[in-house]
């Protein structure tokens, strides 16, 4: 019997230790994303998740070393490289989870700061929690909603362009969220988002989500053009969907993040506030210094965007970036940015957010120290999550019945700059 389980024991040992091994390293490639500049494209989605779910990184890591806590006899180097394995996952999840109790106060601070002490009162019903574990392990609950996809708008140089639009049960008027889809001019669909549509729709708005041209076969103004369109054919239909055309917020993520604030900074555009997931801001800028390492190209996509480069459409390269119409009081506004994005910087939002507070706009810059580019198309990890948080609330209080008044706005932290 003895000799029986002894001749088990080094298979057993194997299976453990090589297990804590493939365990180990996938997960430590993944948060090694988190901490090393990614020079190509196919490394930003771990960057996202290692620090967007760190705390189940962490778990793994733990998993890990408590495979690896017992002796190895004679496979004590599969130990060690697991056991090390092991230790760099709990580190650098560590690293990201130690930031979110400042980011989560700071960014509380900054949006009273923007939007003064109403801010704090807008914790309604449908506010989803700063943070939660359940629904990091569960996701957002999503209560049941009329969803009107693939809706006609308009019809474009040939191309019909549509609308999913996200309506809420209860009975209306509600205020109205456009929201813009990223994907560098040349991609991307509607659906991107539907998590946070349908959390603002349950919130008690109105999402309409909504197509445009892509470049490189339709270049700017095109695109600004469209999303003019489409808000026009949503102030028409709007009570169609229970919505109030008077009452009309625009969101936008990267590319259409860009869209969005153009139209919103339009003279008498009547947008009562814009939001901003990681904007670009100022293309010239952007062009002459790209991030490094540069893993979408930011040059070759600008061209594609604009027609060429900024030495050749200086106009153009101009009339494309919010920062050039921030030069009166716009909309409220609320920008969201990572502190590790490595496409738009966050360098950016700062100097936009700046710009407008010079001319007295509400403006908060949420800065989410650990986020990478894209971060909340996981909505229900920790940036994800406290970025849905502030932006339920920010949304409810500027398309509230009354429209929401100058607020004098003093620095908070470093966050502020």
């Amino acid at each position: 019997m003895i000799e029986a389980v002894r001749a088990r024991t080094p298979t057993a040992t194997r299976l453990r230790l090589g297990a804590a091994l493939i365990l180990g390293a996938s997960s430590g490639a993944i948060m090694l994303c988190t901490v090393v500049p990614p020079p190509i494209m196919l490394l930003i989605p771990p960057s996202i998740a290692g620090a967007e779910l760190a705390p189940w990184m962490l778990f793994i890591g733990l998993a890990v070393l408590a495979l690896v806590a017992w002796p190895a006899g004679r496979w004590r180097w599969l130990r060690r490289s697991a056991l090390g394995l092991g230790l760099l996952v709990v580190v650098l999840a560590l690293r990201v989870l130690v930031q979110v109790p400042a980011a989560i106060r700071t960014g509380e601070a900054v949006m009273v700061a923007a939007f003064g002490p109403a801010y704090g009162a807008t914790r309604g019903a449908g506010t989803p929690p700063t943070l939660s574990a359940v629904v990091m392990l569960r996701g957002h609950a999503l209560p049941p909603l009329r969803i009107h996809r693939a809706v006609p708008m308009l019809s474009v140089a040939g191309q019909v362009l549509h609308a999913d639009i996200y309506q809420p049960l209860t009975p209306g008027p509600h205020a109205v969220v456009i929201a813009i889809h990223g994907g560098s001019w040349r991609s991307g669909t509607r659906s991107e988002g539907a998590t946070c549509h349908h959390a603002l729709a349950a919130s008690g708005l109105v999402v309409v989500a909504i197509d445009y041209r892509f470049a490189p076969a339709f270049t700017f103004p095109a695109q600004r053009d469209d999303v003019q369109s489409a808000l026009d054919w949503v102030r028409t239909h709007a009570a169609d969907y229970a919505g109030d055309p008077a009452r009309i917020a625009l969101l936008g993520r990267s590319a259409g993040a860009q869209l969005a604030l153009l139209a919103a900074y339009r003279k008498d555009s009547g947008i009562r506030s814009a939001v901003g997931f990681y904007s670009p801001v100022d293309f010239t800028i952007g062009y002459r210094q790209p991030t490094r390492p540069d893993p979408l190209d930011a040059r070759a996509v600008f061209r594609d965007y604009l027609g060429g480069t900024p030495d050749d459409l200086p106009e153009r390269y101009r009339e494309a970036s919010p920062i050039t119409h921030a030069t009166t009081r716009r909309p409220p506004t609320l920008l969201i940015y990572g502190g590790r994005d490595h496409l738009v910087e966050l360098r950016f939002g700062a100097a936009l957010a700046a710009a407008l507070r010079t001319q007295g706009t509400p403006v908060a810059l949420l800065d989410i120290p650990w986020a990478e580019h894209a971060f909340d198309l996981l909505p229900h990890g920790l940036g994800g999550q406290l970025a849905l948080h502030h932006l339920v609330r920010f949304l409810h209080l500027t398309l509230a019945v009354e429209p929401l008044s100058a607020v004098p706005q003093a620095p908070v932290g470093a966050a502020q700059q």
